[in-house]
């Protein structure tokens, strides 16, 4: 049988805007760790190194403030040499969160999905 947390484990979900550094502070403030996320797959250069890179710097910092560990999830073939900006703004990502972060888990899968995905669900609609 499966065992599931109490509610009172769990935080509320609270919005955040990872670009705007203020916004996260408050809402890690009675987490122990966090899992950061923080990634697209399309958009300009600017949104890249505003999400992947910065935002992920903002994400290390508020979670360096209130003390709590850090796990961030990157991309295999990150690579801050990349002409690609999905590769080149996720090295950079890693390379600011383990400045403030040091102790940071950084795990570079090669894929990730979930319910509302666009890849995995397009490649699987219509089977079986």
């Amino acid at each position: 049988m499966k065992e599931t947390l109490p509610q009172d484990h769990l935080l509320p979900p609270v919005p955040v805007d990872v670009t705007k550094g203020e916004t996260l502070t408050q809402a890690f403030q009675n987490a122990d760790a966090v899992i950061s996320l923080v990634g697209i797959l399309q958009g300009s250069a600017a949104q890249f190194e505003a999400i992947q890179w910065k935002g992920a710097e903002n994400v290390a910092r508020a979670a360096a403030a209130i003390g709590a560990k850090l796990v961030h999830v990157s991309a295999i073939g990150a690579d801050p040499h990349s002409k690609i900006p999905y590769a080149r703004t996720k090295a950079m990502g890693e390379e600011a969160v383990l400045s403030h972060c040091p102790d940071a888990t950084v795990i570079r899968p090669s894929l990730l999905f979930g319910p509302g995905d666009g890849l995995f669900n397009v490649r699987t609609a219509g089977t079986t």
